[in-house]
C-alpha cells in the first residue's frame, strides 16, 4: 500500500490538489494499481507545497538576477547566470517528470466521483 498525493498538474507543476489516495500496487508485468481509498486534500499540506514551489521558483531566478545586476557588462557572466537559472528551473522539472506516476484525468475524476458518492 502506498499513500499518494493526487494533483492536477500544468507543465509538470502541481496546481490543484485532488486529495490523498491509498494505492495498492500489483507486482505484475503491467504494473497496474488499484485505488483503495480517496481522502480530501489537507489544506495545510497543500498550502505548504504551493509555497515551497513559489520559493523554489524565486530561488532558481537568483543566478540570472545576480548576473544581470552585479556583473553587467560581462557577457560571459551574464550568459552564465542566465543558463544557470534555466538549469535550476529545468533540472528539478525533469526530475519531477521522471519520479511522478501519471494517470489520465478521466481516471482521476472517476475515482474522486466514486469516493464522493460512497460517502
Amino acid at each position: 500500500m502506498v499513500l499518494a498525493d493526487a494533483w492536477l498538474t500544468v507543465l509538470f507543476l502541481p496546481v490543484v490538489p485532488f486529495g490523498e489516495w491509498t494505492i495498492e500496487r500489483h507486482s505484475a508485468a503491467e504494473a497496474s494499481s488499484v485505488i483503495r481509498q480517496v481522502r480530501p486534500p489537507r489544506l495545510v499540506k497543500s498550502v505548504l507545497w504551493v509555497a515551497s514551489v513559489v520559493l523554489a521558483a524565486l530561488l532558481s531566478l537568483l543566478p540570472a538576477y545576480g548576473a544581470l545586476t552585479f556583473l553587467m557588462g560581462s557577457k560571459v557572466a551574464e550568459l552564465t547566470g542566465m543558463f544557470a537559472s534555466v538549469g535550476a528551473i529545468l533540472g528539478p522539472l525533469a526530475w519531477l517528470d521522471e519520479t511522478r506516476d501519471r494517470v489520465p484525468i478521466w481516471v482521476a475524476l472517476r475515482a474522486l466521483l466514486s469516493a464522493t458518492l460512497t460517502r
